[in-house]
């Protein structure tokens, strides 16, 4: 193959190993028909893949990384961030629902915990309720902070990957509450 002589029926390879001439397909076909002029190495109508260097191979293949890297980036980002929005949607759905009811604190922890979600800190004093909002409050900190003075008890529980902050009045009925994702 280093002779620079063709090699036997289908395609011959010249100086670099990506530059292939095919030989023998309905393109020399036609040119042997019409009578067209071979090209230096006699292949009627030889077709030859065009030379792309090295270092434009290289920027090609990394461009093309760099695209779809960037594609699955932004699709796992979107998916992310709609889970959380219904994630979020759900867990508020489900308690104002359950705040329609008026339930009791003790109903609400029974019904809570047949579920699966337990009871983790009821706190009644201000120290209390602050030290529960701030261990646990994350992103919605403040709006547990606003919320707290105006509600004689806080209780939190786990459901999941949610905290719910649920707020009683001082007959212990569920009057407010606020989702916070752990």
């Amino acid at each position: 193959m280093s002779s620079g002589r063709p090699c036997p029926r289908h395609f011959s390879v010249r100086a670099w190993p990506w530059a292939i001439v095919f030989r023998g397909g309905p393109a020399s076909q036609r040119a042997e028909r019409s009578g067209a002029r071979s090209d230096q190495s006699g292949d009627a109508g030889a077709v030859e893949s065009p030379r792309v260097p090295p270092l434009n191979r290289f920027w090609i293949l990394a461009g093309a990384l760099a695209v779809t890297i960037g594609a699955l980036a932004l699709a796992f980002w979107l998916g992310s961030a709609s889970f959380d929005v219904r994630r979020y949607r759900q867990h508020n759905g489900r308690l104002a629902k359950v705040m329609l009811e008026r339930p009791s604190a003790d109903r609400l922890t029974r019904g809570l915990a047949a579920e699966g979600t337990p009871l983790l800190i009821t706190a009644v004093t201000a120290e209390d309720k602050d030290r529960a909002a701030v261990a646990r409050g994350g992103a919605r900190l403040a709006e547990i902070r606003e919320k707290a003075p105006r509600h004689p008890e806080l209780r939190v529980y786990q459901a999941g990957d949610m905290l719910y902050f649920i707020f009683f009045d001082a007959e212990g009925v569920m009057r407010d509450f606020t989702c916070v994702s752990r």
